[in-house]
């Protein structure tokens, strides 16, 4: 069994730092786990828990993960780790696509994926159509309505992707961060 470690690797990229693959990965499989300190307000380095719940990197690797609106990882809440979503190849960079975890963004920005499916600007699950949002159904983490709601489905405490027997369960409001 390879350790996370073994994994992955942080190289210089021409913007800024990324996570890139040593080893090749298998679909479904853990890449990284998340932790860090939970906090009430968002940032640009934060991700989303729930409702003023937001988890710093503070150095861990997994805060190096870039933005695709075509990426090859998602969050995975019920394990708190990134997941991959199909074989990733040694030396691909990892992402995860930031509007599947954030509701509305501290620092929204303009993608630069060059994805022919990109997003254009990357603001946070509320901005997106109701098309959109189908579009990332599978791969929704948890996105937070700021009253408690499901960002579709008012009225709801718990957030799912709409394929919860996939490995994509429903997060209750009050998931609690491990540490």
């Amino acid at each position: 069994m390879t350790g996370w470690l073994e994994k992955i690797e942080i190289r210089e990229r021409e913007v800024g730092k990324a996570v890139f693959t040593k080893v090749p990965l298998r679909e479904g499989e853990a890449v990284l786990p998340l932790s860090g300190r939970e906090v009430d307000r968002p940032s640009r380095y934060t991700l989303q828990l729930g409702n003023g719940r937001h988890m710093l990197p503070e150095g861990k690797q997994w805060g190096f993960i870039n933005h695709s609106c075509e990426p090859n990882c998602c969050i995975d809440f019920s394990s708190l780790s990134v997941r991959t979503l199909r074989p990733i190849a040694v030396g691909e960079e990892i992402t995860f696509n930031y509007l599947t975890t954030e509701w509305d963004m501290a620092s929204p920005f303009e993608c630069q994926c060059g994805e022919p499916g990109c997003f254009g600007a990357i603001s946070g699950y509320r901005h997106l159509t109701l098309a959109e949002r189908k579009r990332l159904r599978a791969i929704v983490g948890v996105v937070f309505h700021p009253e408690g709601n499901r960002a579709d489905s008012p009225g709801h405490a718990t957030v799912g992707s709409g394929n919860e027997g996939a490995g994509f369960p429903a997060v209750h409001l009050e998931m609690p961060l491990a540490r």
